[in-house]
């Protein structure tokens, strides 16, 4: 005899629907399930050996969470994104994090890297240790860009670093947020060094104190004196990096300008 399907029947198609929706999750019309990636290889040195990265020269991330492992091994990459090829780049409304040696990279005459409405942050060893590397976003020999409304935190070292005679950056309305005090490690929030100048306004630079050696544990131990800073310039201009309406707390020192005896 032919049966009609009932209420109950279709009940129980619609909670074997539910449950295989809940269980696999539901995906957009023609979206294609992620592709696995490894991290991929560049041409930046650091500790004797080329460090990788998850993404490198990639032209436009958009509200991305880029999180650096390598999908393949599951282990951590050195970099989270990396830029070495003289053309404008940007990263919108998205996250970088999970990387050992540098969140961000841009490096080189030519590339400019625009970062806003972003995040940048769980960079270094895990976990953080005296390692001195781990810096979230790094601009170096020559690179140029921008950094705006963009939250930075959980990092080894440093939070920027603007490296190398003709990099210039300017950071506005960011935020810089170290690991409080800690013995292992002397963090800064953000560095010019070596040249690399610009600007930071608007912005805070907070919780970076070295409690590993001071003054007079090195008297009576004979330790190394460290200090963190809440803005460090070594060997640039001071008068080249503009650093109005910024707030600074909790820092060894708020701006630490140190410049190299000339010969």
């Amino acid at each position: 005899m032919h049966r009609t399907r009932g209420p109950a029947s279709l009940a129980s198609v619609f909670l074997v629907a539910a449950l295989l929706s809940l269980a696999f999750g539901a995906r957009p019309a023609n979206a294609l399930p992620p592709v696995p990636t490894a991290c991929q290889p560049t041409t930046l040195m650091r500790d004797s050996m080329f460090l990788n990265a998850k993404l490198v020269n990639p032209a436009v991330i958009a509200n991305q969470d880029v999180d650096a492992i390598d999908d393949f091994t599951g282990v951590p990459c050195h970099i989270g994104v990396y830029y070495d090829i003289a053309a404008s780049y940007t990263i919108t409304n998205s996250s970088v994090h999970g990387s050992t040696y540098f969140g961000i990279v841009a490096r080189g005459s030519g590339v400019t890297v625009d970062i806003a409405d972003s995040s940048a942050f769980e960079v270094g060893n895990k976990p953080h240790d005296g390692t001195q590397h781990g810096v979230a976003i790094a601009f170096i020999e020559g690179a140029h860009g921008s950094i705006s409304r963009t939250q930075v935190y959980n990092y080894q070292k440093n939070g920027f670093a603007a490296d190398g005679a003709g990099t210039v950056v300017t950071i506005t309305d960011s935020r810089f947020r170290g690991a409080g005090p800690v013995d292992y490690i002397a963090q800064n929030g953000v560095q010019f060094s070596r040249g690399g100048v610009g600007a930071i306004t608007g912005s805070t630079m907070e919780q970076h104190e070295y409690t590993g050696c001071s003054q007079q544990d090195a008297q009576q131990t004979g330790c190394t004196p460290f200090v963190s800073a809440g803005l460090l310039i070594f060997d640039s201009p001071a008068k080249s990096i503009d650093r109005k309406n910024n707030l600074y707390r909790d820092n060894d020192f708020n701006v630490l300008n140190v410049q190299s005896p000339g010969p």
